[in-house]
């Protein structure tokens, strides 16, 4: 994404995109986010520098079971 941008523009830029095309990635952006899958559960990390991580939460996932935090 063009240098400059905050988190805000970042993250309202994808939600656009998502809207308009069922795709979170406008043609700017970077990193790319895949669609989401239970095999590698990526999410994309707002921050600093935005990044997808596969199941960045696999610990508290596997304590407290598929049935207590789970997506339909």
């Amino acid at each position: 994404m063009p240098a400059g941008r905050g988190p805000t523009e970042r993250i309202q830029s994808r939600w656009a995109s998502f809207a308009e095309s069922g795709d979170p990635n406008p043609t700017e952006a970077a990193p790319l986010w895949p669609r989401y899958g239970l095999e590698s559960r990526p999410t994309y990390l707002i921050g600093r520098r935005d990044r997808v991580v596969g199941d960045p939460y696999e610990r508290l996932r596997r304590v407290w079971g598929e049935s207590v935090i789970a997506f339909p």
